[in-house]
């Protein structure tokens, strides 16, 4: 009797387990759904922006690094201005064939 009880017991213990397992996977999973389509969301709204940069003239492109450098310079925002100041460069550096049409 205490052979068949303690049988029941892991069976019950082993059940309860798969449960939660497959509980938490069930759960991942949707947290990995949300997670997708927030990426692909902010994916879409930078699509346009994207391509506006691409499509913009190397001078334009130029002109539009430098008057970001020296606002967040002017700013005081560092951090801003150091990333516009390395798109700068990029810009300038790049050969004309390789900065954005």
């Amino acid at each position: 009797e205490r052979v068949r009880e303690g049988r029941r017991d892991l069976a019950n213990v082993s059940d309860r387990g798969r449960k939660d397992l497959q509980s938490a996977l069930e759960g991942l999973g949707l947290a990995l759904k949300r997670e997708e389509e927030s990426l692909l969301a902010e994916v879409d709204s930078c699509a346009g922006d994207v391509w506006e940069l691409l499509q913009t003239d190397a001078e334009a492109h130029l002109q539009e690094a430098l008057q970001q450098l020296q606002r967040h310079r002017e700013a005081g925002d560092a951090t801003e201005a150091l990333i516009w100041y390395a798109r700068l460069r990029k810009a300038v550096s790049a050969p004309i064939g390789d900065q954005p049409d």
